[in-house]
C-alpha cells in the first residue's frame, strides 16, 4: 500500500470512529416535553417516557407533537415527504435496474442502447433528487418538536389555569 493509501485509510478510521459519537441513557424529565435521544443508535423522540419512531415513514412524530396544531403541521409535512421520498427512492432504484438490464453493447441495438441510458439518467436524477427531500424534510421535525417545547414551557411559566398562545387560537 502507497503512503498516500494509508494515510486515507488512516482518515477514514478517524473519521468513522469520531462519527460514532457517545451514546447516554440521560432523558430530561420535564413533563410534557419532547427529547431527541437515541436508541440503540437510532434517534427517537421521547416524550413522558414514551418513546416515538423519528424516521418518518410512520405517524409516530405527529402522535408526539398532537394537540398543538401549529407543531402537528410541521410534523405533518415531515412524514409526508420522508414518505414520498421513500416511494420515489424505491421506484428510481428500480427503473434504474431496468435501464441498466436493458443496456446492450451488441452491434445494430442503437436505439434499445439510447432508450436504457435515458431510463437509467431519469432514475438517477429521480434518486437523488429524493434523497434531496429526504434529508431536507428533517428541518420540520425540529420544528414540529421546538414549536410544541416552546408551548409547553410557557404554560409552565404562566401557571395553572392561565392559558398559552395555543388556546387563544
Amino acid at each position: 500500500m502507497s503512503m498516500t493509501g494509508q494515510r486515507f485509510s488512516t482518515l477514514v478510521t478517524i473519521c468513522a470512529a469520531l462519527s460514532v459519537g457517545c451514546a447516554s441513557s440521560y432523558s430530561p424529565r420535564e413533563p410534557g416535553r419532547i427529547n431527541v435521544v437515541l436508541v440503540g443508535g437510532s434517534r427517537v423522540l421521547e416524550k413522558d417516557g414514551r418513546l416515538y419512531n423519528m424516521s418518518g415513514l410512520w405517524s409516530d412524530p405527529i402522535e408526539a407533537v398532537s394537540g398543538h396544531p401549529l407543531a402537528e403541521e410541521h410534523a405533518r409535512i415531515f412524514v409526508s415527504r420522508r414518505q414520498t421520498a421513500g416511494v420515489l427512492i424505491l421506484l428510481g432504484l428500480a427503473s434504474m435496474g431496468a435501464g441498466l438490464a436493458l443496456n446492450t453493447s451488441e452491434p445494430g441495438h442503437a436505439g434499445q442502447k439510447i432508450a436504457a441510458e435515458g431510463i437509467t439518467t431519469v432514475s438517477l436524477v429521480t434518486v437523488l433528487g429524493s434523497l434531496f427531500v429526504f434529508v431536507f424534510a428533517r428541518s420540520h421535525i425540529y420544528d414540529a418538536i421546538n414549536i410544541y417545547n416552546d408551548d409547553v414551557f410557557r404554560r409552565i411559566q404562566s401557571g395553572p389555569g392561565i392559558a398559552s398562545d395555543t388556546d387563544k387560537r
